[in-house]
């Protein structure tokens, strides 16, 4: 995750995949190949020739770069956006500075030891500190609060009989009156006799200091009543999950007393057991003992049984020595004959081999007689193209020329983005026509090829469309005759494939690949 970002010295690049040259500098491979492309130096002091050439045998065209984190074949115009998004790119947290794969990031943040959260019951006195797993551990256990929320009802207690006692005196006018209708009506009672008194007392600075003290006395009483409703529900809530415990407890409690009244049945069960087993084995022991005395007996008197078979079979083997030689002299012939046998198979194998040499230099021959040639032809614009043949100001769009071989047939592709005849509208059509070309004069004619034309696969799936096509020599001989013209008859697919159905599979970024396998027979 260390790994040093080195930057190119031309044109910026930052990558850890950038190599240091033998001049000392640092250049990307695009840089180095486009300075020995034009025969220029790479650097501006005249070193040793870089590490990298234009020609690398398993490397990505020069206007690709692969991705160092995530290994993806990125444009070198867009690699460095690349690295602002890459889930595998190393990124530092805003907390601890540390590097973190970005992908990561949400998991680390989580467990990061500076990434400090209070609790939620900060506001009642809780001052635990955390991450944001210690956060979850520790408010899931709800019996650290309950002492915060014991000294909270206290406190509303405490001043709930402070606040009765200010307005005391109020309530000894009605007794029968609640404290908030003790306060409303004291309120009302003064407001009305200062206006029976004289409307203007309304601006003098004490009866607005007594009506803004009773209003807040009244906000602060229903407040006060409110939390401890609240606050008695949650001891209840508290109270009943006690219980709860207590109860589960309880019955823990039971079941493993009766686990073990059990277990101790199990224990004297098995001590019975153990001394019955006991004396089984010894009276076991004593019928085998028995059983070993006359086993014995009966061994001594089949010794002597066996004494005598012995001689019985010493008789038998000399028997058996004479048929023995007897196999032997059989066994003799038997090699003779074998040894002709070989000798007859070595000259088969011999046959054998010089068939095999005569068939491998026919295929050999025929392999000769053959030419595959791959030629693969970009499409671009396809849009622009196929609007301009519906249009009918371009209905062929045509491939540069190319040879089955060095001095081979001139052939070319004939592509009709919008279809002819009866794919016109709904289907591609493409031709394979033959050309008028320098080596017609040393060449074969009529040529005789088998093509196999593909439409590529731009995704990773590599489904390609392909169908297959010969020369006709019977129905189109003209076709593939050594042209008069600059080009023959085209010869080919009306309806190569649904224009429904290059998207998006073979229409990609209004481009489509196709590819022609051509083998021509000599």
């Amino acid at each position: 995750m260390d790994l040093e970002i080195l930057t190119c010295a031309r044109c910026g690049l930052k990558s850890p995949a950038l190599k240091e040259q033998p001049c000392g500098h640092i250049y990307c491979r695009r840089c180095v190949a486009k300075s020995i492309s034009s025969g220029q130096p790479v650097c501006s002091i005249n070193h040793t020739s870089p590490r990298w050439s234009i020609n690398a045998g398993n490397e990505s065209p020069l206007d690709e770069e692969l991705c160092f984190y995530c290994k993806e074949i990125i444009d070198l115009d867009n690699i460095k956006s690349h690295y602002d998004n890459c889930d595998m790119h190393p990124v530092n947290c805003v907390f601890c500075n540390t590097k973190i794969i970005r992908r990561m990031m949400k998991c680390h943040l989580q467990e990061c030891v500076r990434n400090v959260c209070r609790c939620k019951f900060f506001p009642l006195g809780c001052q635990f500190q955390g991450s944001q797993l210690d956060i979850k551990r520790h408010e899931s256990d709800s019996n650290i609060h309950v002492e915060l929320m014991m000294n909270l009802l206290l406190n509303l207690q405490t001043e709930h009989t402070i606040t009765l006692n200010e307005i005391k005196p109020l309530k000894e006018v009605e007794p029968s009156m609640s404290s908030v209708e003790v306060i409303a009506s004291s309120k009302s009672s003064v407001v009305s006799t200062t206006y029976d008194l004289n409307p203007d007392l309304e601006q003098n600075e004490c009866w607005i200091k007594m009506k803004s003290i009773i209003d807040n006395l009244v906000e602060t009483i229903k407040k006060q009543e409110n939390e401890i409703h609240s606050c008695k529900q949650q001891m209840i809530d508290l109270e009943i999950k006690q219980n709860k415990k207590i109860e589960d407890l309880i019955s823990q409690n039971t079941q493993s007393e009766l686990n073990y009244v059990s277990i101790k049945e199990l224990m004297n069960q098995t001590s019975k057991m153990t001394q019955i087993s006991m004396e089984m084995s010894n009276l076991t022991i004593a019928k085998k003992f028995d059983d070993l005395t006359q086993k014995i007996k009966e061994f001594e008197k089949s010794s002597t049984f066996q004494n005598d078979a012995l001689g019985i079979l010493n008789k038998q083997v000399t028997e058996q020595a004479d048929k023995l030689l007897q196999y032997e002299n059989r066994l003799d012939t038997l090699i003779t004959a074998n040894n002709q046998l070989v000798k007859s198979l070595n000259k088969q194998e011999t046959n054998t081999n010089n068939q095999k040499q005569e068939l491998n230099g026919l295929r050999n021959e025929l392999a000769s007689n053959l030419s595959i040639f791959p030629y693969i032809w970009k499409v671009e614009n396809f849009a622009q193209l196929q609007a301009k043949a519906i249009s009918g100001n371009q209905p062929v769009v045509r491939s540069e020329p190319f040879y089955s071989n060095k001095f081979g047939y001139k052939m070319r592709l004939d592509l009709n983005p919008n279809g002819v005849d009866e794919g016109e509208g709904t289907h591609l059509s493409i031709y394979l026509r033959v050309m008028k070309g320098p080596n017609d004069a040393i060449l074969n004619w009529p040529v005789q090829y088998s093509a196999k034309l593909s439409l590529l696969d731009q995704s990773r799936q590599k489904d390609h469309h392909t169908s297959h096509m010969a020369s006709d020599l019977v129905r189109c001989k003209s076709n593939f005759d050594r042209p008069s013209n600059a080009v023959n008859l085209g010869w080919g697919f009306t309806t190569f494939i649904a224009l429904d159905k290059l998207k998006p599979l073979y229409l990609v970024d209004d481009t489509i690949f196709l590819k022609l396998d051509l083998t021509v027979l000599t």
